[in-house]
């Protein structure tokens, strides 16, 4: 992460200097608003108040999503022919930036996202799950994330904010296990992007200066909304008339 925020903050500058000392405004989209965020944190306000006019995260995934439940209990092919769930687990569940996408416990709350016969699971029952499904190192890898943007309930990037996303696409949120974790469980849909859940999407509800659904958009359908596009141009335009 250090070199990325080197990196970042270098072309922030870079690009403020190359349009007559215009601050710049940042669009993210995803996982990429959570990098955004981080980012945004660790500068001081002093030089955020100079080179960033604002931030626009577009399907934010910052309180995480369900899907990963079921990507580190069985595996996910992504919808990609001939491969298994199982096949890719292993590979998938070494990627820190998927423990740091896991549900939020204060985002997600009491919800239920995963079901055996034995118990359930709520994302405050992350250890136990690690546990359970035979990787208890998860819970050494989530703690190397966990906290990198503090909470997020209270998150502040100190910066004007414009969050835009889909809603109203059918997104998983709950999987019912029968048997063995290796098994494809019962999918329960809810609310979302079709890949982000409702409730993560919404946390920017807490720090924006403006918040604009898309019904029946998806996660990453909506890059290609002409009125999105219309928005984030007039953000920005807004920093160079000024």
């Amino acid at each position: 992460m250090e070199s990325f925020e080197t990196e970042l903050k270098a072309l922030v500058e870079e690009t403020y200097a190359a349009n007559d000392n215009t601050p710049v405004t940042m669009v993210s989209h995803s996982m990429g608003c959570y990098h955004a965020l981080y980012f945004l944190q660790q500068q001081s306000q002093e030089w955020k108040d100079t080179y960033v006019h604002a931030w626009v995260p577009i399907s934010p995934a910052i309180g995480g999503t369900v899907n990963e439940m079921k990507l580190f209990a069985t595996g996910s092919s992504e919808g990609i022919p001939g491969v298994s769930s199982n096949t890719v687990r292993g590979e998938q569940r070494s990627y820190e930036s998927n423990a740091w996408l896991l549900p939020d416990a204060a985002t997600y709350g009491d919800d239920v996202l995963v079901s055996t016969t034995d118990r359930n699971y709520t994302a405050s029952d992350l250890d136990a799950f690690f546990t359970d499904i035979d990787f208890a190192v998860g819970t050494k890898i989530r703690a190397r994330v966990a906290d990198l943007t503090g909470s997020l309930a209270t998150a502040s990037p100190g910066v004007p904010v414009y969050c835009y996303y889909g809603t109203g696409v059918d997104t998983e949120a709950f999987y019912e296990y029968s048997g063995s974790f290796d098994d494809e469980p019962v999918v329960t849909m809810g609310d979302g992007d079709g890949t982000v859940n409702l409730k993560s999407l919404e946390l920017c509800k807490g720090f924006s200066e403006e918040v604009k659904a898309f019904p029946g958009e998806t996660h990453s359908g909506l890059l290609d909304s002409s009125e999105l596009q219309a928005l984030v141009v007039s953000v920005a335009t807004i920093a160079a008339s000024n």
